[in-house]
């Protein structure tokens, strides 16, 4: 899959670039600000994700400055999108921008919250 970006000439500060890695699963690496103004970008990117249909989809948030409860409810909404289709959503990022807020609102299960995409087992994996 090729990457994809939202750049800043749009007004927006999300960027996404989207990879296949070597453990078949999809990779969404973003970076910037995610916020109300930046959810509808968040979320298509996120749709076309699981509609790819990989086992495993990985939202790399360690270059995310800032987390909004908007971007909280896109990926808790796409995290059972996934599920339904099969998928599994994993949140990646040790930063305290960004693991402070899923924390606080009780989402660090839903959203299988992992500090690095190393700590998740591959798909098929016991």
């Amino acid at each position: 899959m090729s990457p994809t970006q939202h750049s800043d000439d749009d007004g927006i500060a999300l960027h996404i670039e989207t990879l296949s890695d070597a453990d078949d699963r999809l990779v969404l690496h973003a970076r910037g600000e995610i916020d109300g103004a930046d959810i509808e970008y968040l979320r298509r990117g996120l749709a076309t994700a699981i509609r790819q249909g990989a086992p495993q989809i990985v939202l790399d948030l360690n270059a995310v400055t800032y987390l909004g409860s908007a971007g909280l409810a896109c990926m808790v909404l796409a995290s059972l999108d996934a599920r339904t289709a099969g998928s599994t959503l994993y949140v990646v990022s040790d930063r305290p921008a960004v693991v402070r807020p899923i924390r606080i609102a009780g989402l660090a299960d839903i959203l299988h919250l992992q500090p690095r995409i190393r700590d998740i087992d591959p798909p098929g994996a016991a």
